[in-house]
């Protein structure tokens, strides 16, 4: 398995409630993205301090247009509009009037290398094990792809170019934080 290919980058931290509402709109659409953790100490805060001028989440970032920007309602309404994404619920209202209240200022995105190894989770907003996994990868710091469709009522982490498939909390803790061969 290959690290999916995405242009979209998003730099986040888990206690942040703007960020969980970027999560949450990109769990409806179906995205896969490259999640970056940026908890205090994290090296994707400070990219995204360089990068931005402003330790400020969520961060947002389209390699493709090679844009960048905060406001998690504007990360909404971006994607939306530029990737033909319709998500569906309450947030996507809040979004379309919340975009309203004026454009994030566009820089450049932060310079970023993804290492062809970088681990793939299949994981959702809601619940607690997703929630445990998700603070695990921000305080060990490990940038990874999100897939936000299908892997059913757990968390499951692949590893591009092995045949490591774990499914679960206490299997992806102890794969990551155990003794490496």
């Amino acid at each position: 398995m290959t690290a999916p290919p995405s242009p979209l980058h998003l730099y986040a931290y888990d206690a942040c409630p703007y960020c969980r509402r970027v999560r949450q709109a990109f769990e409806s659409m179906g995205l896969t993205y490259l999640s970056v953790p940026c908890a205090r100490g994290a090296k994707g805060r400070a990219a995204v301090l360089r990068a931005g001028g402003k330790a400020q989440f969520p961060f947002f970032a389209d390699t493709a247009t090679e844009t960048a920007f905060y406001e998690s309602a504007d990360i909404v309404d971006y994607v939306r509009e530029h990737y033909g994404l319709e998500e569906p619920g309450r947030w996507h209202k809040a979004a379309a009037f919340l975009s309203g209240f004026g454009r994030s200022q566009r820089v450049a995105p932060p310079e970023l290398q993804v290492p062809e190894n970088t681990p793939v989770v299949f994981i959702q907003e809601a619940g607690d094990e997703f929630r445990r996994v998700r603070r695990l990868l921000e305080d060990l710091d490990l940038m990874h792809w999100v897939r936000t469709t299908g892997e059913g009522p757990s968390p499951t982490l692949e590893l591009p170019g092995q045949t490591v498939h774990l499914v679960g909390f206490a299997a992806i803790e102890a794969h990551l934080t155990g003794p490496q061969p």
